[in-house]
Formats: C-alpha cells, sequence, structure tokens
C-alpha cells in the first residue's frame, strides 16, 4: 500500500480490487478517528476527524496487516 496525506484526508493505493475491503475494515474497526471512507477499484479515501493526525491513522492501519 502506498499513503498520501493533505490535512486530513489519506489517500491509499491498494492491489486492484482490494480498495473496498480495506475501507469496509476500516469503516468496521469503530476507530474514532476516522470519520468515514469512500473506495473505488485501487485507491481509498479516508476521512480522518479535525484535529487528528493522519499519520496516526496510518500507523493504526499498519500495524493491523
Amino acid at each position: 500500500k502506498r499513503f498520501d496525506v493533505s490535512g486530513n484526508l489519506i489517500v491509499i493505493r491498494t492491489a486492484p480490487g482490494d480498495a473496498q475491503a480495506v475501507g469496509l475494515a476500516i469503516d468496521r474497526s469503530g476507530w474514532s478517528e476516522v470519520l468515514g471512507t469512500v473506495a473505488g477499484d485501487d485507491t481509498l479515501l479516508v476521512v480522518v476527524g479535525e484535529g487528528v493526525s493522519a499519520n496516526k491513522v496510518i500507523n493504526k492501519i499498519q500495524k493491523e496487516k
């Protein structure tokens, strides 16, 4: 996976066909830092709550591998 950050948005690039499964896993995680996700085929947008570090969320995602 590759991560890019812009403010409170994280763009995650996945293998083709994997973005929806990753987004669903994040949505079901119950993490209070994440407001929601939007998934395409190989790209996922994660919206992080105001005042929360996007890098904190990336670290959580990487630990879940």
